[in-house]
């Protein structure tokens, strides 16, 4: 990621209290280290990375057999489902994409019922540079995953309004043995909306808010009550 890169090489040219007084051996190790800091900060909160360590298949997938699922919230804490018919997956966010690439599909097999991702649509720039992210087809399930691109301006579009419409028919067609997981990032609220009014009226509620100073916390109490 050139983003990335260009905050590594920020970091290695870094001057704290006392560095330009360094030899260059003694600056030259700060700078690695601080470089080595920065990566793995990154590594540490990669969404496809956190996705496969969050969620844990602890028994076979087997047709006819309770799948047992272990989940591990951001807080660290984990809790078990005993899963009797099959799995389903929402993600929503700025890391969405990356969230749904560490999906054990492969292991779920045909537990897998299906699962939306709704992610910021790449720049121009990203997609020239191949950023845009792909699910991983091994399994050949990747197939049932529906992605919906929406805006990058935190103001909902009709993309979003599709997208959610296909949350709640995935939510719909869930009967009382399955489980939905629900991966949820900043941003969110922008991708997964279901505004009480007219989609007009709800951006422009919302960029009067954002325009006006309104801190995001005061902005969402507003849209809490204007979406459903």
């Amino acid at each position: 990621d050139p983003i990335l890169l260009q905050l590594t090489a920020a970091a290695a040219v870094l001057r704290i209290s006392g560095l330009s007084r360094m030899s260059t051996a003694a600056a030259s190790t700060v700078g690695s280290r601080l470089c080595d800091a920065f990566a793995a900060g990154v590594a540490a909160v990669d969404p496809e990375s956190l996705a496969r360590r969050s969620i844990e298949l602890l028994s076979d997938v087997q047709d006819g057999e309770v799948l047992r699922l272990r989940i591990r919230s951001s807080a660290g804490e984990c809790r078990d489902f005993d899963v009797a018919g099959g799995v389903g997956f929402v993600a929503f966010g700025k890391a969405a994409g990356g969230m749904a690439c560490g999906l054990p599909l492969a292991r779920l097999g045909r537990r897998f019922l299906g699962g939306v991702v709704l992610a910021p649509a790449p720049t121009r720039a990203e997609r020239s540079a191949g950023l845009g992210f792909r699910l991983p087809d091994e399994s050949g399930l990747a197939s049932r995953i529906q992605v919906f691109e929406g805006p990058r301006d935190n103001l909902p579009d009709e993309t979003v309004l599709t997208g959610s419409r296909a949350v709640s028919d995935l939510i719909d067609s869930l009967g009382p043995g399955d489980l939905l997981v629900a991966m949820v990032t900043g941003g969110g609220s922008a991708l997964l909306a279901w505004p009480r009014l007219p989609l007009p009226d709800y951006r422009a509620a919302t960029r009067a808010l954002s325009t006006a100073g309104f801190s995001i916390a005061e902005l969402n109490a507003v849209r809490a009550r204007l979406d459903a």
